[in-house]
């Protein structure tokens, strides 16, 4: 499922009243993503937004004169998206009921554990795959498990030997679903729509 890198490139014109305005202009643009982090970049398409992140590829600024009165520059600003996957809305679905999302690439579920469960419990999964674990629920402290970057965080914080079987799945978009089940607590499964 590894998929190359996306790059983008925007292109357009810069106009400014005054040559310093323009040449300002230009150092913003060129200062974007410039100390190296990543950052998110949203595109919204008749009313569907999705993200990704990124980090500043090559930005280029060229003087082109002055029309109609304006200091003119042309300016072509990369960003590269490592991971090329877009995402979307997260889709909310209980324990029994078929998740799926409305990307079009297979999603890495998070799942929501609530409830009690002293001998801990079992999340299980298509072809049976299995999530097991052994730390205890409580009322109190809702389990949360993102398959997509592993591991089990109580109140935020990653927990250390909670989980003793790790057998984690994709969710595939579209019509084709799966109802999880799970041995004690309630389970709440959190699918965010996928894109490439």
């Amino acid at each position: 499922m590894l998929q190359s890198a996306r790059v983008v490139s925007v292109e357009g014109v810069i106009l400014a009243p005054t040559g310093p305005d323009r040449v300002r202009r230009g150092n913003q643009l060129r200062w974007l993503g410039a100390t190296g982090d990543a950052f998110q970049v949203e595109v919204d398409l008749y009313g569907e937004t999705t993200w990704a992140n990124a980090r500043r590829g090559m930005t280029r600024v060229k003087p082109a004169g002055i029309r109609e009165g304006f200091h003119c520059a042309t300016f072509t600003w990369q960003f590269v998206c490592r991971d090329p996957r877009r995402f979307g809305a997260v889709q909310s679905f209980p324990a029994g009921v078929p998740a799926t999302h409305f990307g079009n690439f297979p999603a890495w579920p998070t799942f929501t554990v609530t409830g009690t469960a002293p001998g801990g419990y079992t999340i299980n999964g298509p072809g049976g795959r299995r999530i097991v674990v052994t730390r205890a629920l409580t009322a109190a402290q809702p389990h949360v498990i993102d398959t997509a970057t592993g591991g089990l965080l109580i109140n935020g914080v990653r927990v250390e030997g909670g989980i003793t079987v790790w057998e984690p799945w994709t969710i595939a978009p579209g019509v084709t679903a799966f109802a999880h089940t799970i041995s004690a607590g309630a389970l709440r499964v959190d699918v965010r729509d996928t894109f490439v």
